[in-house]
């Protein structure tokens, strides 16, 4: 992992701003999905403390969409929002675990 990682903070919210398919495929731990428009209610939702780290992700450096969910964080009033600029990829080649959602039944 780079040393300029978004990942240091000890207090951090992750959100993955990635499609549900994907998302279900395998996600950092204790990330939230984020798809489609953010609103206040949803990111209250998702992060109630807007002072809280939020580091926004998603596959790798050819996705962009995470910057625009962390433009959203911030336009919401969030003070320290963060973006991944290599996602899951990087994490993944740290060694790093995923979760993946745990089978119906």
């Amino acid at each position: 992992m780079r040393s300029s990682s978004p990942w240091s903070s000890s207090t951090k919210s992750p959100s993955s701003r990635r499609c549900q398919s994907h998302y279900d495929a395998e996600y950092l731990p204790g990330a939230v999905n984020t798809p489609g428009a953010l609103t206040a209610a949803k990111a209250a939702r998702i992060v109630p403390d807007r002072d809280r780290t939020v580091v926004v992700y998603c596959s790798g450096p050819a996705c962009g969409r995470s910057t625009v969910t962390a433009a959203a964080f911030t336009a919401l009033g969030y003070t320290n929002v963060r973006v991944s600029a290599d996602g899951k990829a990087d994490w993944f080649a740290a060694g790093l675990p995923m979760e993946r959602p745990r089978a119906a039944g």
